[in-house]
């Protein structure tokens, strides 16, 4: 909902130019679906067919701006990994879309979202040298310009496995190697969040903003700035985006970063949904909000988002399948 964003990204304004919407940006967005039918009659119509029909919507180019890198992995790709490193196959239930129980790798919904992230930790565990990041990175890419996606913010959750590199940097520099391999192989444009793990504490949060700002200033993708924001995930049972405050400040403060925390995806303690969202942006100075459906719960929490404009990357199909 802004005018033509002059001094950002050329691929920005090529997308603006070619009518097309960066969706969840930080001004967010005034698309209707009255636009979104236009946009697919598009290159039909200009044929003047009598029948204009609508084009294929993985063909429709789009922006990726809430994707997890490790739970995006493939489940073959997850097989193969455990196998190489002899880590058994997680097997925790989940549920198909009639509540059948089914194996993780070919499930349709999750249990819960603990059973979600015992799987997610798996597949963190599987990334162990360089070859296997560089694997899962190019499988994503190649995954998204499937689905039409030209611009990606993709988040790695390296914390979990930059044991294995030697260094939180160390890791950070190979995800970005392997995200300038395969933009070049696929041409679809990855840019890093560098995000939080809200169950390992301030301090850890406190490391990861340094990295964050050194990922913006100090490393490239392909020429560009490889970081662009400064995310917080994990369980937000327990832990509200308040303390976070500092690491956010440092890394976000001077505008070199976005504030893209994760909020109101499941409540901090009961009937802090809300609140939570709130606190993302009026403590953490985000604008734009993970997730964010509890905001739901509370009329003035809604009228906030609105006055400010807040935008709010809601995964809906990520709800349904984590049963959130």
């Amino acid at each position: 909902g802004e005018e033509r964003p002059g001094g950002r990204s050329s691929l920005v304004a090529q997308l603006y130019d070619a009518s097309l919407f960066i969706f969840g940006g930080h001004g967010g967005s005034n698309t209707t679906l009255g636009d979104f039918h236009k946009f697919a009659l598009a290159d039909s119509s200009h044929r003047n067919d009598e029948a204009a029909t609508i084009r294929d919507l993985s063909s429709l180019p789009k922006a990726e701006l809430h994707l997890h890198l490790e739970g995006a992995m493939r489940p073959g790709t997850l097989r193969e990994l455990c196998a190489k490193y002899s880590i058994p196959e997680p097997s925790i239930p989940c549920y198909d879309e009639n509540n059948n129980p089914r194996p993780v790798t070919d499930a349709s919904r999750f249990d819960d979202f603990s059973a979600f992230v015992g799987v997610y930790i798996a597949a963190c565990d599987c990334l162990r040298v360089d070859e296997d990041v560089c694997r899962l990175v190019l499988e994503v890419a190649q995954d998204l310009k499937d689905c039409g996606v030209v611009y990606a913010e993709i988040a790695p959750s390296f914390t979990f496995y930059s044991k294995h590199f030697g260094s939180m940097e160390n890791t950070l520099r190979v995800l970005v190697n392997a995200a300038s391999i395969a933009e070049r192989e696929t041409g679809v444009i990855i840019n890093y969040v560098v995000s939080v793990e809200r169950q390992l504490g301030v301090d850890a949060a406190l490391e990861l903003a340094h990295l964050a700002r050194t990922g913006a200033t100090d490393m490239t993708i392909n020429g560009r700035p490889a970081v662009v924001g400064f995310g917080l995930h994990g369980p937000e049972e327990g832990n509200p985006p308040g303390p976070f405050k500092d690491a956010f400040r440092i890394a976000c403060g001077d505008g070199t970063l976005a504030s893209l925390p994760h909020a109101g995806e499941i409540a901090p303690s009961p009937g802090t949904g809300a609140k939570s969202v709130l606190d993302a942006v009026q403590i953490l100075d985000s604008r734009r909000v993970a997730h964010g459906v509890l905001a739901k719960d509370d009329a003035e929490t809604i009228k906030v988002l609105k006055q400010k404009k807040i935008a709010l990357d809601m995964g809906i199909t990520s709800n349904y399948l984590l049963n959130v």
